[in-house]
């Protein structure tokens, strides 16, 4: 039989098989399938149970109850054995059909007219049951978990952190001047005089250079002249380079900023001063004026501690059609000095003196022939000049001075340049000026771009003595500014 037919002629076949081998040994019974109503009532055998009429599913152990394919067939009904027992036979087939014709009644048996039994109506097949649901299947890697929020565990509050100890305050005389936005040298120390010839460290530059190539610097590591270079106007330079020097000076709470400019080929002089206030501004008026330029002015005080060592001066040169406006640095502070004498010695009596000077101020001596203070003012212009000038006091009231530009090389510190010592300094008439007589010339031999100078000074000739020459070097002390971005400038 080919797998395509329909499994109950299989079924018919076998069973048909089976009814002719026991007609063949004598031996007749009648087989009354299962499920055949009309043939268990013709026959019915004693002890045999009574089926109720249509029942698809007979009771069981199951209670879902199990289909007729899977009951055990009755034991009074004949069985395949050539099959599993558990298989039911199939149902006989009426005479006339494709499987053989019927069997002849048993003797006894009563009569059964020769007339087609009624068409079997087919079993009507039960729906096939349904799979208990199943609770889902939990989410794998192919079936991603619906996105839920995550409970969260309630977050303790923590008690607030113990107030932090006051940060240690830093000394008055930092080594280096950062300048709040500072860019300064990794490793500058504006105490340490070895520094003062030294070409690792940049300098600070205004924008303008002299007729021999040399170019003005700042005085100090902080990039505040920088900062100002890079947010200045162009139409400013003109103005900026007509300046020729800047000296600011204060007496009992009042400024004064004494402004040397070009006017054509002169050079005019004008004052301006004005009270300091609260605000660290102070607005400056001219006080007297040999020109005919028109100047408006303010200075704002830069030191973090509120002091003015370091200030910016902005001045407004010139009428509504040549209004120019130009900026410019003071440095007003205190310095150090370190004097470098000689072994050898002339002998000449005025270098001696001025020998005993230095040597009485590094040791502190208990004289008045020592130093008292070094004063340093310069003058940084904006895309123009720069310059300082010096004043060394001694505790005798002797007075030397040095003054000149702010000039240094692209690389490296070395300079050789004269030194001017006939500055304009306020109540210069009301100090000595003996040591300072006694020298005939001064030469700046280095500077640093930083606040760190050399100079080179060389005793008068006297008699038959030679010239002496000793040097001193002087490092601007410095202090930390406000931070940049805060001031308006």
């Amino acid at each position: 039989m080919r797998a395509t037919f329909k499994p109950q002629f299989v079924i018919s076949t076998l069973a048909m098989s089976v009814l002719l081998t026991l007609a063949a040994c004598g031996e007749k019974k009648e087989v009354s399938p299962r499920g055949n109503d009309d043939a268990a009532k013709a026959a019915p055998k004693a002890g045999a149970p009574d089926k109720s009429k249509g029942s698809a599913t007979e009771g069981g152990d199951d209670s879902e109850g199990t289909p007729k394919s899977r009951q055990p067939a009755p034991t009074d009904a004949p069985t395949n054995p050539s099959s599993d027992d558990s298989l039911p036979l199939p149902p006989p087939t009426a005479p006339g059909k494709d499987n053989g014709p019927g069997l002849p009644p048993p003797p006894g048996a009563p009569t059964v007219p020769n007339t087609p039994p009624p068409a079997q109506q087919p079993a009507p097949v039960p729906e096939p049951e349904q799979p208990p649901k199943l609770p889902p299947r939990p989410p794998t890697a192919a079936t991603p978990r619906s996105q839920q929020p995550t409970p969260r565990p309630p977050v303790a509050t923590q008690p607030p952190a113990p107030p932090r100890p006051p940060a240690p305050v830093p000394p008055s005389r930092p080594p280096v001047d950062q300048g709040g936005d500072s860019a300064s040298n990794a490793g500058y120390d504006s105490e340490d005089k070895r520094n003062v010839d030294q070409s690792r460290f940049a300098k600070t530059y205004t924008g303008l250079k002299d007729e021999d190539g040399l170019n003005y610097v700042g005085a100090s590591a902080d990039n505040l002249l920088s900062y100002l270079r890079k947010n200045s106007d162009d139409s400013s330079v003109e103005a900026a380079r007509n300046i020729v020097s800047a000296r600011l000076t204060r007496v009992r709470g009042q400024v004064e900023i004494v402004i040397e400019m070009l006017e054509g080929n002169t050079s005019r002089s004008y004052t301006l001063g004005g009270y300091a206030s609260d605000n660290r501004a102070i607005r400056l008026q001219v006080l007297q004026g040999n020109g005919a330029r028109s100047i408006e002015g303010s200075l704002t005080c830069m030191d973090s501690d509120g002091g003015c060592d370091t200030s910016v001066g902005q001045f407004v040169i010139g009428d509504h059609r040549t209004r120019s406006a130009v900026k410019i640095i003071f440095r007003d502070s205190l310095a150090d000095i370190h004097a470098s004498l000689p072994g050898h010695r002339s002998g000449n009596p005025e270098y001696e003196r001025v020998r005993a000077f230095w040597l009485n101020s590094s040791n502190d001596a208990n004289t008045a022939e020592k130093l008292r203070d070094v004063y340093f003012n310069g003058f940084e212009v904006v895309n123009g000049r720069s310059g300082f000038d010096m004043q060394i006091v001694g505790e005798n009231r002797q007075m030397l001075v040095i003054a000149g530009p702010l000039l240094a090389p692209r690389n490296g510190t070395a300079t050789n340049l004269r030194a001017d010592r006939s500055a304009a300094i306020p109540e210069l008439n009301q100090y000595a000026h003996d040591i300072a007589n006694s020298i005939t010339g001064i030469r700046i031999t280095n500077n640093n771009g930083l606040g760190q100078m050399k100079f080179q000074l060389k005793m008068r000739p006297v008699g038959d003595y030679e010239q002496d020459v000793f040097t001193l070097t002087v490092m601007r002390i410095v202090k930390p500014l406000r931070p940049l971005r805060d001031i308006s400038l």
